[in-house]
């Protein structure tokens, strides 16, 4: 500003200087420089009040019994919604006493699982013990059906201790040539077996079933057949003397002829329908023996030839005093 002032009282001199002479206008001079801003001037006087706008549309009234039925049903809304969150509530708590009793299942399942695992290992362990365990001539209960035994323990064929059969399924199997003297056939089942020239001495056929079987020409001599079943049998020429054939079924037709009974155990025993041509039942014991039919489809044992010496009869009276007979006391 200091600067400024030189130049404008110049400026005056030369202007009272010129002033009252006419003269053609000088070319015009270079703008100067811009000056500061000057400070801001007092607010201007307020403009006229604008038009009034038009009025806006009526609000809606309020209305009380309105509003409360809004708010009976946001409280229905709550009470639903309340009881919507205690049933699932509920039905998670049931779930979950179901994956409770589920996973308890499960739990049970693999225990049973491990249990029957164990009782299998338990089982094929005593499996183990019991073949090692099994003497070797123990055969009881085993399955021989339809075998071919031929020249068992006769010295051409597998030799070994009295083999023990008790219980075993023999059926339709085959003795022949072999020697079975001291062995074991408790309640075998020997139907339809057959046994020709074998040796069977002092054999133990307790409650054996051995019908339909053929035994020809066997020694049976001293062997037990106490309550056997021989029923349908052939032992014709065979040797049972001495044998124990207390209660045993011997009836249907049976082919005995010519077997050798001396001293045998026949007590009890049904014998009807048998044929006991040429038998000799010297001093065997027949008290309560069956000898005659009991029904038409059987008829009376055959007799014809039989050795009756010193027998006992079926009536319990000694053959000795009906002149060493028993045809007359059956």
């Amino acid at each position: 500003m200091a600067q400024l002032k030189p130049m404008i009282i110049a400026m005056l001199i030369m202007t009272s200087a010129l002033a009252g002479c006419t003269g053609n206008d000088g070319a015009e001079g270079i703008q100067g420089p811009q000056g500061e801003t000057g400070e801001q001037g007092s607010p201007g006087i307020q403009g006229p009040q604008g038009d009034t706008g038009s009025a806006g549309t009526d609000g809606i009234d309020a209305d009380e019994s309105r509003i409360a039925e809004l708010e009976a049903e946001l409280f229905d809304k709550e009470e639903t919604i309340t009881i919507l969150l205690g049933n699932i509530s509920e039905m998670e708590e049931e779930l979950d006493a179901v994956d409770n009793v589920i996973e308890m299942y499960y739990l049970m399942l693999i225990q049973m699982q491990n249990e029957i695992i164990i009782l299998q290992a338990s089982i094929s362990n005593l499996d183990s013990r019991l073949n090692v365990t099994r003497t070797m001539n123990d055969f009881s209960y085993l399955d021989f059906r339809g075998a071919q035994l031929f020249n068992f323990n006769n010295g051409l064929g597998p030799q070994m201790d009295p083999p023990i059969f008790d219980f075993a399924i023999l059926e339709n199997a085959s003795l022949t040539y072999s020697d079975f003297s001291d062995a074991s056939f408790v309640n075998a089942n020997l139907v339809g077996a057959d046994g020709i020239f074998a040796t069977f001495h002092h054999t133990d056929f307790s409650g054996a079933s051995m019908y339909n079987g053929i035994w020809r020409q066997s020694d049976f001599s001293n062997a037990i057949f106490v309550g056997s079943n021989l029923a349908y049998t052939e032992f014709r020429w065979s040797d049972l003397s001495g044998a124990n054939l207390s209660g045993a079924l011997i009836y249907g037709g049976s082919n005995w002829m010519g077997v050798n009974l001396s001293g045998a155990d026949l007590t009890n025993a049904w014998m009807y329908d048998v044929d006991l041509t040429g038998a000799d039942l010297t001093g065997a014991d027949l008290t309560g023996a069956r000898l005659t039919y009991l029904n038409s489809a059987y008829g009376p044992a055959i007799l014809d030839g039989v050795t009756w010496d010193w027998a006992t009869c079926p009536d319990g009276t000694a053959a000795y005093y009906h002149g060493q007979t028993c045809v007359n006391n059956l």
